[in-house]
């Protein structure tokens, strides 16, 4: 059962990276976050309640070539890692130049 605490689960990861790689790991985190159950967390992992929904995204991400994180996609180009706002600018703009 989802929670509705998947943001600050999320930052609570991000601010902890280090400690993700085992499933403790994940619930030591799960238990800091104020309102979310880890008790649920641990049984959606034993579960494997996402699994399959995981594995096709990575499968998608493979196929599309994503080979870092963030990667965006602009009309099929892409953009990996973190860009400046001028990147992005630039090929939407190429992108819109080419429709006219």
């Amino acid at each position: 059962m989802d929670q509705g605490k998947y943001f600050e689960y999320r930052k609570a990861l991000y601010a902890n990276i280090n400690q993700i790689r085992t499933q403790a790991g994940l619930l030591s985190i799960a238990s800091q976050v104020e309102g979310l159950d880890a008790d649920q967390i641990e049984q959606c992992l034993l579960d494997k309640t996402y699994r399959d929904l995981l594995q096709l995204g990575h499968k998608i991400a493979i196929e599309k070539g994503v080979n870092s994180t963030p990667t965006f996609f602009i009309n099929g180009t892409s953009v990996e890692g973190n860009q400046p706002y001028d990147t992005f600018k630039q090929l939407i703009e190429q992108e819109i130049a080419r429709l006219e």
